[in-house]
């Protein structure tokens, strides 16, 4: 059986050891496919030298393409693959960007400013250069199911797989499709997981609507309204499916989780929700990401200083000052604390830089072979950071007017 492992920017070791283990005790013939010069090093630095590896990068320089007619080359491969190109680009994180609806707002990737035709190439170079790495093969390894592997692997009957982020323990699983898990594993967490929670999380509204409460829940998704709907079913529970700003009650108390970060002006959509929605005695709870700890100084740092995108979904980066200038000019009351110290500063903000800002460095064209040495440095100095009220990776807000505390 001959098995190819394609290594990018994550987990580089574990591959390697895969691969060992595949061919010291399974005896199976096993390659790999290194994404540039860098990767490839760390093969040889934890493999040796005599292995096979095809450098993705030289590939790409050498194939041939129709320079002259490129969207021809396209459809030619749309057809043969049964893809989209236009799908293919709106799920690449540097070239499309498609998926997000405040992609205007985006931290601009330098590929993301490319033309169209130039994008197409490059759709185009990696299928050409993928065909060519993957024939003759059974079986193609790798850290995320990509949809360009996945045609051509379906297209020459060879298996594509990859391990799931989801774990038991330190035991990974294998994944077939792009979802991270088969639709067989997929049922049984549903059953074991997903459906315990939902009891669990029944019993809590439960509990909150006999507190006495009425409870209106909003959303401009109709899908994510009937997927509540269908979940919990109460009395003293709303769901109206529209824009927020078409609400004409006033409230005790206002709700948002995670939500003004995304909005084009957090503070302009918060005033409107005091105004409009909010009862004179009552008040707003809301929480963000916030950035006043060690996982904030480096994303800070890098999202300020060389416009790395260290994400491609929030506006703005909220941190507790922003809403503290806010409370002191509208002469608001303020309280807060923050949650999640893991992330800010712990374990939780290890596990996310690791492939945070391999992707993000990645997506900028700037170098991100010295990440693990940064991490060595932060798994170090996290030990001797002070946690406080406001050190969290997320802190819940508490407004509302001066004289009602």
């Amino acid at each position: 059986m001959n098995i190819a492992i394609a290594i990018n920017s994550e987990k580089k070791g574990f591959l390697c050891s895969v691969g060992e283990l595949l061919e010291s005790k399974y005896g199976y013939k096993v390659s790999y496919i290194a994404r540039d010069k860098n990767v490839e090093k760390i093969i040889m630095d934890n493999l040796g030298s005599n292995k096979k590896i095809v450098r993705l990068d030289e590939i790409k320089k050498v194939v041939k393409i129709n320079n002259d007619n490129i969207i021809k080359e396209a459809e030619l491969l749309e057809s043969k693959y049964n893809v989209l190109f236009s799908s293919l680009l709106a799920m690449n994180r540097g070239l499309g960007q498609g998926y997000f609806f405040n992609v205007k707002n985006v931290p601009h990737i330098r590929k993301s400013m490319w033309s169209y035709v130039e994008k197409i190439r490059e759709l185009v170079i990696n299928y050409k250069a993928y065909e060519s790495i993957l024939k003759k093969l059974d079986v193609v390894i790798v850290t995320d199911i990509s949809p360009i592997i996945k045609s051509i692997c379906s297209k020459n009957k060879c298996h594509n797989f990859a391990f799931s982020q989801t774990r038991f323990g330190d035991r990974y699983m294998w994944s077939s499709d792009s979802y991270m898990t088969s639709k067989e594993l997929r049922d049984e967490i549903d059953k074991l997981v997903v459906q315990g929670y939902n009891i669990a999380n029944d019993k809590k509204i439960s509990y909150q609507s006999d507190a006495g409460g009425d409870v209106t829940a909003v959303d401009y998704s109709k899908k994510v309204i009937e997927i509540a709907e269908s979940k919990y079913n109460l009395d003293r529970l709303q769901f109206i499916c529209d824009d927020y700003r078409n609400l004409s009650s006033n409230y005790d108390v206002v709700v948002l989780q995670g939500v003004l970060e995304h909005f084009d002006d957090p503070f302009g959509t918060l005033d409107w929700i005091i105004n409009n929605l909010l009862s004179k005695d009552g008040y707003v709870v809301t929480s963000s990401p916030s950035f006043i700890n060690p996982r904030g100084y480096v994303w800070m740092t890098l999202q300020l200083l060389f416009n790395v995108p260290m994400s491609l979904s929030d506006l703005h980066f909220l941190c507790p000052f922003d809403f503290e200038e806010y409370c002191d000019k509208n002469n608001y009351q303020l309280t807060y604390n923050s949650s999640n110290q893991s992330w800010g500063n712990g374990k939780g903000m290890m596990i996310d830089f690791n492939k945070r800002l391999r992707n993000a460095l990645r997506d900028a064209n700037m170098d991100n072979s010295n990440v693990d040495n940064l991490l060595e440095w932060l798994n170090k100095a996290k030990n001797y950071s002070v946690e406080d009220s406001h050190t969290g990776a997320n802190v819940i807000y508490r407004i509302s007017l001066a004289n009602n505390v």
